[in-house]
């Protein structure tokens, strides 16, 4: 039986407990990034289904890509240590900042140097801390392949993947074609599992490929931020005071009066 060729996309974002960079650019967001980086709850979540595929059949084979700021970046170690077929680099700086359609030309350029062609690419639904969630499916569209969004679980049956993904009327269960790109939303049944000691201490022993390819000329800038403004308040508010017996009873006389006025 041919072996099912499954690769995984990771971004990283900014470890959340530290606090954002002073001035919010590119670059500075790059540097943050670098310094703190951890993998997202979205990135955490593609890489546990791919495992998951890999449990129910052990000849699967499971390459990462990850978003990095060198070839020493810790996220590379971090995925290495789930046991993968490869791990490999692509450059931060190949991503242009804010423009979805040119970072997913990008990384198709970067994917096309894939060997073999992978049947699934899996992505969270959000890449990293540029992406408003655009990315994967403007990722599917840079590849022509067929695209399944907020999935939740997958399983693969020959040339077919069966997906059950959130839509808008609740959960849907879906029968695609491969190859096909999905994007991953988290879940508590998609939870990322520990790896195994040894194979941590593996992957601290890897050299990681890193490849970098020319940056589009992004189409979109941010050319300046400003602080959010204080929303101000138009409804009357009425503060109520003592314990909470006397606050229950001033509520209670406040709903009546209300009542008696519609």
């Amino acid at each position: 039986m041919t072996p099912m060729y499954v690769l995984v996309l990771l971004a990283g974002v900014v470890d959340p407990k530290h606090p954002l960079p002073s001035q919010i650019d590119a670059e500075s967001l790059l540097k943050a990034r670098a310094s703190r980086p951890l993998l997202s709850p979205f990135d955490e979540a593609a890489l546990e289904i791919a495992l998951k595929l890999r449990d129910a059949d052990p000849k699967t084979e499971i390459s990462a890509m990850v978003i990095a700021a060198s070839e020493s970046d810790p996220l590379l170690r971090t995925v290495a240590g789930f046991r993968l077929a490869s791990t490999a680099g692509v450059a931060a700086t190949c991503l242009p900042a804010w423009d979805a359609a040119a970072a997913a030309r990008a990384i198709a350029r970067a994917l096309r140097t894939h060997a073999p062609e992978p049947q699934l690419i899996l992505i969270g639904r959000e890449f990293g801390d540029g992406d408003d969630g655009s990315l994967p499916a403007a990722l599917a569209a840079a590849l022509a392949m067929p695209y399944a969004s907020l999935s939740l679980s997958i399983d693969v049956e020959s040339s077919h993947a069966r997906l059950l993904r959130q839509s808008g009327n609740g959960l849907e269960r879906c029968c695609l074609p491969l190859p096909l790109v999905a994007s991953i939303t988290n879940d508590p049944q998609n939870r990322l599992r520990h790896p195994l000691l040894k194979n941590v201490m593996a992957a601290k022993k890897m050299q990681f490929s890193f490849i970098n390819i020319l940056p589009e000329t992004p189409t979109l800038r941010i050319a300046s931020s400003i602080a959010a403004a204080t929303p101000e308040r138009t409804s009357r508010c009425e503060l109520l005071g003592g314990g909470p017996a006397a606050q229950a009873a001033a509520l209670a006389k406040l709903l009546q009066k209300a009542a008696s006025a519609t």
